[in-house]
């Protein structure tokens, strides 16, 4: 059971990697990818199309996986409830059908050659390099997918991605457009600005004993002691038990001799070719006209390399008399290929053509990779043998903890059968604690659960990775209870002052900005004031919120400053006047051409959900 369970896990959870599967797949579901089907009961239907409920849960499930293969271990087990990942689910998917509708008015298709080419030139559908057909059905399988069902899967995705790119390509910007914009962007303002600390103010307010009573009076439901619970649990790690696997020689060999019945030897040919390319000016038939003149001249005796290097059209290769160097299958066009690897060492090919144009190709050597000797990969083969099993292991004492811990009364008994030490936790809120076991969200989640916390029994096997598993159990449960005045006195103290110098502060810059607008350009120049001048959106030695305080200021009239106050990050307030606004200088050839493909890009993402709303709103959607 656990076994399957972790298969399960490390499946389907851990091992989708493909970009169309983890995103796509996981939010539209199961049944998109077959087809939107009539269902007489489907939930949803978005212009007599039915979206049913098993596409609906599917789509909850694997975007429940998606979050699981983002966070990991760390996920809030909030975030994985049905109702909270529904509702979106269901969005996405009236979306996605309203999307296919219109692609599919439009007329717009995706043939199967360009469905083959993308499969294969998946970099997770390879081995080496090469397009492998067991690693793509056995990546599918993990998925729960069939390849006609990815087809159709990718088929879908295609199909709003032309209508999206269709639509990204008409907009544009206008050389004046993206001028304004960079002259904003670049816009430079020179100020004057003074800064009144927070720590100052601090120092200048105090706080009584009768102020914290009474706060404490006025707020007591803010001071309760969060609910709390200490742990005894049982853990079991797998890599400590890899420790105690003792080797088997007689396993070793038996893991070496399989992994020589499944070497292959990669065969790879030196290569060299002369290529005579088709072009305007050169026709295939005179192509192929001049290479059966050039492999006539080569069986006449000429030197193959010397024609390579003053006819071949290949320039990467002609300079090196044709030379390629070592070529694997899955390297080259099929044609070229093909005929590469039906040469024997030192022939020269007939004419082949290929969509380059006609290639004579010569085959220089042959080499085979050998098998390593069983020392090469002596510690390779212990460390998976050691893995194995520890795997085994500890999936066999997994099991026995999950079946003894759910009988038993307390942890003592499980702990004895398995010899493994009960440990314990400090105490922890709901928050979570300060390791790693506490910190875990099923942990928490079971920590306070009715079973555990309320019932006094032992916790499910709850797994905290791949190679972690704990059984847990309530030590102690202490209530939430209201904190007595000693012991928040202090944390009201603090915020006490804190108000108190807050309001001062405001009450200063204030007083400190009415002054300053009765002040002269020299006086403002002089400590404690500061003056910057051509100071930029990007300007790194101020406060971000001093910077958007001062960018977002009116431009200052009739030689007036204009003035503001900002709260700084660290607590500071500063009084800030702007004195003039340069705007940012106009932009040339690649600076204009990217901003203004920047703004288009925007622009056409924008007028794509502006599409996608127009759909939603004259579509009849049906809610059941």
């Amino acid at each position: 059971m656990l076994q399957n369970l972790r298969e399960s896990s490390q499946g389907i959870i851990a091992k989708i990697i493909v970009g169309f599967i983890i995103i796509t797949f996981a939010l539209w579901g199961v049944d998109s990818l077959v087809g939107l089907a009539s269902d007489p009961g489907a939930p949803i239907t978005v212009n007599d199309v039915d979206i049913s409920e098993g596409e609906i849960m599917s789509g909850v499930e694997l975007q429940r996986r998606q979050l699981i293969a983002q966070m990991g271990s760390s996920v809030d087990p909030s975030l994985l409830e049905d109702n909270l990942l529904r509702a979106g689910v269901i969005e996405r998917l009236i979306d996605q059908s309203l999307l296919l509708q219109s692609a599919d008015r439009k007329g717009l298709a995706v043939g199967k050659q360009q469905l083959d080419q993308i499969i294969v030139n998946t970099p997770d559908f390879q081995v080496e390099g090469r397009f492998d057909q067991d690693q793509f059905r056995a990546m599918l399988r993990n998925a729960g997918l069939t390849p006609m069902m990815y087809q159709d899967l990718l088929r879908k995705e295609i199909l709003m991605g032309q209508e999206r790119q269709a639509i990204a390509m008409t907009a544009f910007t206008l050389e004046s457009e993206a001028q304004a914009v960079a002259a904003i962007d670049r816009q430079s303002r020179d100020t004057y600005y003074r800064i009144l600390s927070l720590q100052g103010a601090l120092a200048q307010v105090s706080v009584d004993e009768a102020e914290i009573e009474a706060y404490y009076r006025d707020n007591q439901a803010g001071f309760m002691s969060a609910e709390q619970v200490s742990l005894e649990y049982l853990e079991l790690d797998r890599s400590t038990l890899e420790a105690d696997v003792a080797l088997d020689e007689a396993a070793l060999q038996t893991q070496y001799d399989q992994l020589l019945a499944n070497f292959e030897a990669s065969e790879a040919r030196d290569a060299a070719h002369i290529l005579i390319a088709t072009s305007d000016e050169r026709s295939a038939e005179q192509a192929r006209e001049l290479a059966d003149t050039l492999k006539a001249e080569i069986d006449a005796g000429a030197d193959f390399a010397e024609l390579a290097r003053t006819r071949s059209d290949d320039a990467g290769s002609a300079e090196e008399g044709g030379e390629l160097g070592l070529v694997e299958k899955g390297v080259t066009v099929s044609e070229f290929e093909d005929a590469l690897f039906a040469l024997q060492a030192g022939q020269v090919s007939d004419p082949v053509e290929t969509e380059f144009g006609y290639h004579l190709i010569k085959l220089n050597a042959i080499e085979e990779g050998e098998p390593p000797r069983f020392e090469e990969v002596r510690a390779e083969l212990e460390a998976e043998q050691r893995a194995s099993k520890a795997e085994a292991r500890f999936v066999e004492l997994s099991e026995q903890l999950a079946d003894i811990s759910f009988s038993a009364p307390d942890l003592l008994d499980p702990a004895d059968q398995l010899n493994l030490t009960i440990q314990t936790t400090e105490p922890f809120s709901r928050d979570g604690g300060s390791d790693t076991v506490t910190q875990h969200p099923r942990v928490l989640q079971q920590s306070f659960s009715e079973e555990v916390l309320n019932s006094g029994h032992n916790s499910e096997l709850i797994e905290l990775g791949n190679d972690r598993v704990v059984v847990i159990r309530v030590k102690e449960h202490l209530p939430e209870r209201a904190q007595d005045l000693a012991e928040v006195s202090e944390q009201i103290a603090a915020t006490l002052k804190q108000q108190k110098a807050d309001a001062l502060l405001m009450e200063q810059a204030e007083q400190q900005l009415a002054d300053a607008k009765n002040m002269s350009v020299g006086q403002l120049g002089e400590a404690p004031w500061q003056h910057l001048a051509g100071v930029s959106r990007s300007e790194a030695t101020l406060d971000a919120q001093l910077i958007n305080t001062l960018f977002g200021m009116p431009k200052p009239q009739d030689g007036q400053l204009s003035w503001d106050i900002a709260k700084l990050g660290d607590g500071d307030v500063a009084v800030v006047g702007i004195s003039g606004v340069t705007p940012g200088e106009s932009l040339n050839g690649d600076e204009l051409n990217g901003l203004q493909t920047f703004l288009s890009s925007r622009k056409g993402q924008s007028d794509y959900v502006d599409l996608l709303s127009s759909l939603k709103n004259s579509a009849e959607i049906e809610r059941r």
